[in-house]
């Protein structure tokens, strides 16, 4: 582009634009109590004789919350044992893999 191309009515020639940004942190809390490190612990029981009338319930309900208040897609992933049964959400964004 030449000196004269950039004096032409709405030519702006080459730009270029330092952009940042700060954005929010992502991230979902447990709904357990904070211990002296600053770390949810979470204790799971869970017996071999699980019909016995003092064993613990085999599901146990854990709350993750997005305190941000944005609304957010998360991907939760199990190891081990466990698996996820149900979740529920009340976020109004939708996965971009859920087809809605």
């Amino acid at each position: 582009m030449s000196n004269a191309d950039l004096l032409k009515k709405g030519s702006l020639g080459i730009i270029s634009l330092n952009l940042e940004a700060l954005t929010i942190d992502p991230v979902l809390s447990i709904d357990r109590k904070k211990k002296m490190d600053g770390e949810n612990h979470l204790r799971l029981k869970y017996w071999s004789i699980p019909n016995e009338p003092d064993a613990p319930k085999k599901i146990q309900k854990l709350t993750f919350t997005n305190e941000s208040k944005a609304d957010l897609t998360f991907n939760m992933n199990i190891n081990g044992p466990f698996e996820i049964v149900k979740t529920k959400t009340n976020s109004g964004a939708s996965h971009p893999l859920s087809g809605t």
